[in-house]
């Protein structure tokens, strides 16, 4: 069957087209032909169709091959252009394939134009192929994700795809003017010069990775393959960014390395209890179980691993091991058959949370010892009182009127048990002097001496060179009185009490375990007994509120809750030692103090009233009584009232004038402060001298802040009272 091909002739005679046309059938070709001879006539069939070969005169009247090349040229077209003239010398064919014609014979000679065309078809072919191939190699250099470049072994880029310009930043002309080791990091450019002297060797590069520079400074991790060409001393390679995947790799790292660096313990183990990884903090934790990796957890953290694992959802659990507590994190990992466990150590958190606890206990049993040393403290006052007025009346008894001495001693006594009992709960006034420990404990002695009797024999170790402390002298004998009084108690059968003082700096780690304690020297007040001792159940409780060891009636727990926070307050601490049948041991800590002098102020002399009226609030009637009839000896008059409204309704009397009330701040109904506030509204001219069974508390001080001149605590001394109310009358 004839091969279908498409001829365009360029000829001004039709006859020897005739004859070319009818050569090429006898070929075995069927050829579809036009005949041109002019310029337009072969533009037009040039625009028209495509064609397989031209076959071409050289000579024409109004035309010519030179001519026809320029115009098939001019469109870019690879179209097989061949030569049939009847007469061309060598010359002229000569420059006819330099014009870019593929071949020329004689019209004499047609037998070579079957082969001619048949080659030209051929290798026209060829040559759309390479151009497609080479059309396809650009396309992918230009379009490839991959960093595509060519070098020469001067270490030049010779040509470089756009991947470089997106990776690295430098634009395509930059790139050219570089070395790759221009780009290296400094700390690459040895083994970049290595890798490059490779390639000159005729060697393969594979996953050569190095650091390149950026045009904005920074630098990008690249990985090369690449393959030299020895004879064009030129190298192909092929280049990946991964500096994403080098930074995901540092995270994979770090995290593989998370566990060895993590501070808690963490562990990996099977269902049957075998400890399949453990990092290094997790080493304590095996020491207290006797094992290490490669051993075996204990059964109740198995069963609870097992237990965990067959829920498929993480559980915690809380277990003591060894004397420590730690809470535990069991997370089940079902694909692979083990459970990790990750632990924490929290028996310190525990420790704070039993102190808060014991804050929160202290706390409510405050506010009860509060309330209770107010209404005490109002018994006492009227004690002194009636001490007072009674002495008054025996003053030629010389015995009786000791025994008064005796008496408001006791009372006095009392004020500071209730001022302990206010300390504790941080409702009484802390009077700071400068104190002599060594003579507290004298006195303390004096009297558990008389209390202890034989059965207890007293040892003292005082140091003569101790520091003084700022104190309440009350409160501090009230302490180590205390103490020793449970020491006693402690040695039914008898024993040595030792009693010693020294100065002593707590350390850091004791200070932080009782966080009220001032930094710096304090003195140490140590009580030992050679008694019963506790156990470690008990010395974690003594502390605590109505906690108490004695049997019933011999005593109600609050004892050593008063001397820790009194200890507190004064900025101290408390450290026990104790083992049971070998006695305890209390150290007590008192910030130390660079005076060196004692304050101790005389007793106020009674000074006598001028006939004024003074007006008692109280709803205490035994307070009002005592006050009432001790002022009124002084020389005043004394109205009472028992509540703020009965007062203010005294004071509307027209008839009534009063120089000065003396106010009590804790009343049922309306208190002390509100009515201190509408008698300053109504009778902004009489002075107020308020008065209560607690310290300087809110009430006390919003009164003093809105104009009340003065403030005394029950019970109070009647000679201070006396000073008081002189003092505001002539002053105001």
């Amino acid at each position: 069957m004839p091969t279908p091909l498409k001829v365009l002739i360029v000829e001004d005679s039709p006859d020897d087209a005739v004859l070319m046309l009818r050569e090429l059938k006898r070929g075995g070709y069927d050829p579809d032909h036009e005949r041109v001879d002019t310029p337009e006539g072969m533009a037009a069939a040039l625009d028209g169709r495509q064609w397989d070969v031209i076959l071409s005169d050289y000579a024409l009247p109004s035309f010519s091959a030179p001519k026809a090349l320029e115009c098939l040229h001019g469109r870019r077209l690879d179209i097989p252009f061949i030569i049939v003239s009847g007469s061309i010398g060598e010359e002229i064919a000569v420059e006819a394939m330099k014009a870019g014609a593929h071949d020329y014979f004689s019209k004499d000679n047609l037998v070579r134009l079957v082969p001619a065309v048949e080659r030209e078809i051929r290798q026209a072919a060829e040559r759309r192929e390479r151009r497609r191939i080479a059309t396809e190699r650009d396309r992918i250099f230009s379009l490839s994700t991959d960093m595509l470049c060519i070098a020469g072994f001067d270490g030049y880029f010779k040509q470089v795809n756009p991947a470089f310009t997106r990776t690295l930043g430098w634009l395509r002309e930059e790139m050219l003017q570089k070395r790759l080791a221009d780009l290296a990091h400094p700390d690459d450019r040895e083994a970049t010069a290595a890798a490059e002297e490779r390639l000159r060797r005729g060697e393969a590069l594979f996953l050569f990775e190095n650091r390149c520079r950026c045009r904005d400074g920074t630098y990008r991790w690249i990985s090369w393959n690449a393959i030299s060409f020895p004879r064009d001393a030129l190298v192909i390679a092929v280049a990946r960014d991964m500096t994403s995947k080098k930074a995901d790799e540092e995270k994979i790292r770090l995290l593989a390395k998370f566990p060895d660096e993590n501070p808690r313990p963490v562990l990996r183990v099977s269902l049957d209890g075998d400890i399949l990884y453990a990092n290094p903090a997790a080493r304590p934790l095996l020491d207290a179980w006797g094992t290490a990796a490669g051993g075996h957890i204990p059964d109740d953290w198995r069963d609870f691993a097992r237990e965990t694992f067959q829920g498929g959802a993480t559980l915690v659990r809380e277990s003591m091991v060894g004397n420590r507590s730690f809470t535990a994190t069991f997370t089940p990992i079902v694909d692979a058959a083990y459970v990790n466990i990750y632990a924490a150590d929290v028996t310190e958190h525990r420790r704070i949370e039993q102190q808060l606890l014991q804050l929160q206990k202290l706390e409510a049993v405050g506010t009860l010892a509060g309330g209770l040393a107010h209404d005490f403290n109002n018994i006492l006052s009227g004690i002194i009182g009636y001490i007072t007025l009674v002495r008054s009346r025996v003053a030629r008894d010389g015995e009786a009127r000791a025994d008064l001495d005796t008496m408001e001693k006791l009372a006095w006594r009392g004020s500071d048990l209730t001022n302990s009992l206010l300390a504790f709960a941080r409702k009484s006034e802390y009077h700071p002097d400068v104190l002599d420990i060594n003579k507290v404990v004298e006195e303390v002695l004096k009297v558990v001496g008389r209390t202890a009797g034989g059965r207890v024999k007293m040892e003292n170790g005082l140091d003569p060179g101790l520091p003084r402390v700022l104190g309440d002298k009350g409160q501090c004998h009230q302490v180590i009185m205390n103490l020793c009084l449970n020491a006693c108690d402690a040695m039914p059968e008898g024993g040595t009490l030792s009693i010693r003082t020294s100065a002593a700096t707590p350390s850091g780690e004791f200070r932080r375990t009782h966080p009220r304690m001032k930094a710096g020297p304090h003195v140490r007040v140590s009580i030992a007994d050679t008694g019963i001792g506790m156990d470690r159940e008990t010395l974690d409780r003594i502390f605590e509120p109505f906690f108490t060891t004695k049997t019933m009636g011999r005593g109600r727990g609050l004892g050593l809750s008063m001397v820790s926070g009194i200890v507190e307050r004064h900025g101290g601490g408390i450290d026990v030692e104790s083992e049971q049948g070998k006695g305890s041991t209390f150290h007590i800590f008192l910030p130390a103090t660079a005076e060196s002098e004692e304050r101790e102020e005389p007793r106020p002399a009674v000074i006598l009233g001028g006939g004024e009226t003074i007006m008692v609030v109280d709803d205490d009637p035994t307070f009002r009584d005592v006050a009432g009839r001790y002022l009124g000896g002084l020389g005043y008059t004394v109205l009472e009232a028992t509540s703020g409204e009965e007062a203010l309704a005294l004071l509307r009397e027209g008839g009534r004038k009063t120089d000065l009330i003396l106010l009590d701040m804790l009343m049922p109904k309306e208190g002390g402060a509100e009515t201190y506030l509408k008698m300053k509204r109504e009778f902004p001219d009489v002075p107020v001298i308020i008065c209560t069974g607690f310290s300087l508390d809110y009430n006390c001080r919003r009164a003093l802040d809105e104009g009340a001149v003065d403030f005394i605590q029950k019970p109070f001394d009647p000679g201070v009272l006396s000073l008081k109310i002189r003092s505001v009358l002539e002053n105001r």
